[in-house]
């Protein structure tokens, strides 16, 4: 099974989650993800049964070749099996410190901290963004 998708792109990545989905079994661990017009919700769930054509898990069926639900087509929420578990745990995990961090920051009553404090914070900032603009040059 397919563990990591780095360095691939959509359509590689697409193609190994249909991969995995073959080889899953009862019992293993996957995400499901939910997305809609103005939502992204990925959920840990495991797979109850398996047929040779279709996935059950969380008592919703799922095509093995496409890994979206039976029945569901066109507007509205869609759901879909992720098979990348430890790669999308690592992920949300940052997710859920950044909004964490996100948070405090959001906290802070600026108007009564030192101007020296605010341009420590501000060199820190800018500092972040050279050092993320160079990177992203890199890749």
């Amino acid at each position: 099974m397919i563990t990591s998708t780095q360095g691939m792109n959509f359509i590689e990545r697409q193609k190994a989650n249909r991969m995995n989905m073959h080889e899953l079994k009862a019992g293993d661990e996957v995400f499901l993800t939910r997305y809609g017009i103005s939502y992204h919700h990925e959920t840990p769930h495991h797979v109850q049964r398996v047929t040779p054509t279709q996935l059950v898990i969380n008592g919703m069926k799922f095509y093995k070749d496409s890994g979206d639900q039976v029945g569901r087509r066109g507007y509205g929420t869609h759901i879909s099996v992720n098979t990348f578990v430890e790669e999308t745990k690592a992920r949300l995990e940052k997710v859920k410190r950044f909004n964490a961090a996100l948070g405090q920051v959001k906290q802070v009553r600026w108007e009564f901290l030192p101007i020296e404090v605010l341009t420590q914070v501000l060199g820190i900032v800018e500092q972040a963004r050279l050092e993320r603009e160079g990177n992203n040059g890199n890749n």
